[in-house]
């Protein structure tokens, strides 16, 4: 090993040359080239027409998971989406019956989750539709279909409108508040009306569930609708659609069990409503605030929302679009953060980046219209759709998609994160319970859909997945947990309390789980292989038991805690069996009838979940690893996390890249600005397909799976790129510029205390590292390109080649 250890006076004479070096190459950084996303965000709008139709914006997908556009038209007709992280809302309907739907994340049906219970596709437990907030004005019969302007610095969503014979105007704004307020909010202006203006609350009736119920109270209307008791609401559920109208005096009616009250879904129309009605005289200026409040939320929902309601009013219209403003102009920064640069923030990447910046507020892959807490008794999924009474796979997460290590890179996490976390240890006596009912130690769970309940006893509803022995899913689910504290900066306090208590004990589990066999290695029999096949060794399950010893190694070194235990799980850990091979030399997936079978798309496992296999392999091993499978659907990121094919953008079924591999709601705008379907190959041609290419996989810029950070391993060719403070393994921020071929700029900021390995990025040079702004040189050890060092929480060390 070489040793790095200059005399300072000569180090900071080369630091001063190579930095006047770099300042005659790069006196302008590409992100000094770009405005904000703030500042862009202030003009930028988005417009679109409003669909007649029922529908919800966004990246539906398609065949048996379409139930985000399933309407009487074929191809959906996508509504403007109003979400706001607890409340799912879509937009739509005619100039003269202006709708929204309305679905909550704690609304839930629970009346089935049993133990013993087996619950099918198509049956169960569910989230349950709120209902539809109407406007409704006679006078705009046959009006054009209004285009909505969306500012996305508030947003607030805006249009007119004209009747056909020009008599009569409107000018509507409709905004969600952010979701610690929960309050729609409609400000209207009308003139030359004739008929009276209609807000209501309406919801479809559903056969043998419960009725809505309208009624109203001096300025309240509302719907109430009850779920029967059950484990987790003993005395039963309800829910509150409230709402009032200010700037009028309005009558207030109630309609039960009649049709035409609502907007039709689905083929429905029964139902009831609770209507303000507002003379055609008086609806000039009016407001229109509603709400929805649960059991979940309040032992007595209904005096929660009038409270709410009323505290949106007091707090007046602009004090609430300044709350909207505020919330945005935060999110913003956090894009920031993780943010990539070419210079040039042209009109197509725009088109691109700020709606799904602005869509994608909540970034998380599988609720991406939602942001739920699981402790707060919440659930979504992206296939629960507005209106449906059931939903494909109860409208929930499972633990077989998570595959968000990029999205922490990119410093996506705010959403993924908090809910992995809370559900784990809202859960983890309950898993605990699960392990030891089977004699085993620890704590296990199953791939499945683990609903918004009481967390006393955990079940498996899943027939296709859960045999009992789907041992691989645990890592799916609980990586995300880790990489909040290894990418995400936090304090050995949070590993202590939240991280490492589930991580031990699902190494305790795969402790009690494996058996010794003849060959004198250690084996799982029987074991599940992803959804699919029961035999020994499944390549998920052995390579999930592995990453658990080993991570609760780290954890347990960081800590000092549990020697005894380190020292078991690093001797399972050196005598688990190989992967197995195949005849041809590629990795095998199960051993089943003593023969060793093949699942292609099984080896992404060991590359994006485990990081087993990474840029420091072998190169015998990173090319096992990439001939092993192939690169669509769970493949896709294969190659890139290897360092190869920087040029192609690996993709497969678009409904499979929502689903999995790919942020939806940049896919969503990147297809309808690109007009690509991106299945199969895409070759990396233009400065457009590069940029996007790199936001869809941030690693191609910074890589660090391995442990050791690297810059720029997977860059599309001829390609001037930089990033911003992306998240690194041990709670680094590194930031990178490349330009001509050469890096041009690196740094890294440390949040916590610990030792700081990353490859030189200037292979023909050796490196200085200065403590930043200080210029304080930093003795570092290395080994060929991979340096180390030890970095100082909170502070920065930029990277200089020497001359």
């Amino acid at each position: 090993m070489n040793f790095t250890r200059p005399s300072k006076t000569l180090s900071l004479l080369l630091s001063t040359l190579a930095l006047c070096e770099f300042s005659a190459q790069a006196q302008e950084h590409l992100w000094d080239k770009e405005p904000s996303l703030w500042d862009v965000a202030q003009s930028y709008k988005l417009i679109r027409p409003l669909p007649a139709q029922f529908g919800i914006e966004g990246p539906a997908t398609d065949g048996l998971l379409n139930t985000q556009v399933t309407t009487a038209n074929p191809q959906g007709s996508p509504g403007i989406n109003l979400s706001n992280g607890k409340l799912k809302v879509s937009l739509w309907g005619s100039p003269d019956k202006l709708t929204l739907s309305i679905s909550k994340t704690d609304v839930y049906d629970r009346t089935s989750p049993h133990p013993g219970v087996s619950w099918t596709y198509e049956e169960g437990p569910s989230p349950r539709p709120v209902g539809q907030l109407l406007l409704m004005a006679e006078d705009f019969a046959g009006a054009a279909q209004p285009e909505i302007t969306t500012s996305i610095n508030n947003g607030i969503n805006s249009f007119s409108l004209t009747n056909a014979s020009g008599t009569a105007t409107a000018a509507l704004s409709y905004f969600s508040t952010r979701s610690d307020r929960n309050v729609l909010v409609i400000k209207t202006d009308y003139s030359g009306l004739s008929n009276p203006v209609i807000a209501r609350l309406f919801s479809f009736e559903r056969p043998g569930k419960e009725t809505p119920l309208p009624n109203h109270e001096g300025e309240y209307f509302w719907l109430r609708q009850t779920l029967p008791p059950e484990k987790t609401f003993p005395n039963g559920f309800e829910y509150y659609l409230v709402a009032k109208v200010t700037g009028a005096n309005a009558s207030l009616e109630n309609d039960t069990s009649a049709k035409g009250l609502g907007s039709p879904t689905f083929g429905r129309d029964l139902g009831s409503a609770a209507s303000a009605v507002i003379p055609p005289k008086a609806a000039t200026h009016l407001v229109i605030y509603a709400t929805v409040v649960t059991t979940a939320e309040s032992d007595h929902p209904l005096e929660e929302a009038k409270k709410r309601l009323d505290a949106a009013e007091t707090k007046g219209l602009s004090a609430l679009v300044a709350e909207n403003q505020a919330w945005y102009r935060a999110m913003y920064a956090r894009r920031e953060l993780g943010r990539i640069f070419t210079g040039d923030l042209s009109s197509d990447l725009k088109d691109i980046l700020m709606p799904f910046f602005y869509q994608g507020s909540w970034q998380n892959r599988h609720t991406y219209m939602s942001c739920p807490d699981p402790t707060a008794y919440e659930g979504d999924g992206n296939y629960a759709g507005l209106e449906a009474d059931t939903a494909p796979w109860q409208g929930l997460p499972c633990f077989n998609e998570e595959l968000y290590t990029g999205d922490f890179v990119a410093a996506r996490d705010e959403s993924i994160a908090p809910y992995y976390v809370s559900l784990v240890n809202f859960w983890r006596k309950a898993w605990e319970k699960h392990a030891a009912d089977a004699g085993k130690r620890g704590m296990y769970f199953l791939r499945g859909y683990v609903p918004p309940i009481k967390n006393d006893v955990y079940f498996s509803y899943d027939p296709d997945a859960m045999h009992g022995q789907d041992w691989g899913s645990m890592c799916w689910c609980y990586k995300n947990v880790w990489n909040e504290f290894d990418y995400g900066g936090r304090d050995n306090v949070f590993l202590r309390d939240s991280v490492y208590p589930g991580l031990r004990d699902i190494a305790d589990f795969f402790a009690s789980l494996v058996v010794m066999g003849k060959d004198g290695y250690y084996h799982i029999d029987p074991c599940l292989m992803r959804e699919n096949e029961v035999g020994a060794d499944a390549m998920d399950c052995v390579a999930s038991a592995k990453w658990f010893w080993k991570t609760a190694i780290e954890a347990s070194v960081i800590l000092n805690a549990d020697p005894y235990k380190r020292s078991e799980w690093q001797g399972f850990l050196n005598k688990i069996h190989p992967y197995y091979r195949m005849p041809d030399g590629t990795l095998g997936g199960i051993v089943q009838n003593g023969q060793v079978r093949q699942y292609k798309m099984l080896q992404h496992f060991i590359v994006n979940e485990t990081d087993e296999y990474n840029l420091e392999s072998s190169a015998a091993d990173q090319e096992l690893a990439y001939n092993s499978t192939d690169h669509t659907f769970l493949g896709a990121d294969i190659p890139h996390l290897l360092g190869r094919d920087r040029d192609i953008f690996h993709g497969g079924a678009a409904m499979w890249i929502w689903m999995f591999n790919r942020h939806p709601w940049l896919m969503y705008y990147a297809i309808k600005k690109m007009g690509i379907e991106i299945n199969g190959t895409l070759p990396l041609d233009t400065p457009l397909k590069k940029t996007v290419a790199c936001w869809f996989e941030p690693e191609r810029l910074c890589n660090s799976r391995s442990g050791t950070i690297f810059f720029f391993p997977t860059v599309p060719s001829n390609f001037d790129v930089a990033f911003k403070d992306f998240q690194a393994r041990g709670g680094f921020l590194v930031t990178g510029e490349q330009k001509n071929g050469k890096v041009t700029y690196a740094e890294i900021k440390a949040r916590r205390s610990a030792v700081c390995a990353f490859m030189n990025p200037w292979a023909d040079h050796s490196l200085v590292i200065t403590q930043e702004p200080e210029n304080i040189l930093v003795q570092s050890d290395h080994e060929g390109e991979k340096y180390r060092f030890t970095a100082l929480a909170g502070k920065s060390y930029r990277l200089t080649p020497s001359p």
